[in-house]
């Protein structure tokens, strides 16, 4: 479907339009049903977008993750060497959160579904440093702390008034607003 007059932005005083062609796919099966506008060819089956789609939305809230909690659209350099520590480092730090959250769920049990990634994410960016000075400070003192940690994030992690619906979860389950 062509979708004409889509105008660009203004570039040396003139704004030109264009046309922009693209699909609309949409999915169903027993539980949902997927819209997607693509620009991608026909030789993709609807399927395949509904994949690519998912993939690059995970790809956006890990970008949003890394923002908020690791304050990455704010580093304060613009020197090569700097800039890519700072991402280094996050990105090492990401993947040691994910890792304590599958454990934490795991611990967690019943109560797994409570912890929301982005609360876990912000809590986790708090406390890393602590979890540094624990994994390298003295033997002696690393048991009592890793314990307190520990309890710490299993109190912290899990939502204080239970399970707070995202705006689009709610709309998914045909609530109305505030009703979660």
């Amino acid at each position: 479907m062509p979708l004409n007059g889509i105008k660009r932005r203004i570039y040396r005083n003139h704004r030109s339009q264009d046309t922009f062609y693209a699909r609309v796919v949409a999915l169903y099966n027993e539980d949902s049903q997927e819209w997607h506008v693509s620009n991608l060819s026909e030789d993709f089956r609807p399927e395949e977008i509904a994949v690519l789609y998912r993939a690059r939305w995970a790809v956006e809230l890990l970008f949003r993750q890394f923002k908020r909690s690791y304050l990455l659209d704010q580093i304060p350099t613009r020197q090569p060497a700097a800039v890519k520590a700072l991402v280094w480092g996050a990105i090492v730090s990401w993947l040691v959160s994910e890792g304590l959250l599958k454990e934490l769920s795991a611990y967690l049990n019943k109560n797994a579904w409570q912890v929301k990634p982005e609360r876990w994410g912000k809590l986790f960016a708090l406390q890393a440093s602590q979890l540094l000075a624990v994994m390298i400070g003295p033997y002696s003192q690393r048991r009592f702390w890793d314990r307190r940690l520990w309890e710490l994030w299993c109190h912290e992690a899990v939502e204080p008034l239970g399970i707070r619906l995202s705006l689009l979860e709610q709309v998914e389950f045909g609530l109305n607003y505030g009703e979660s």
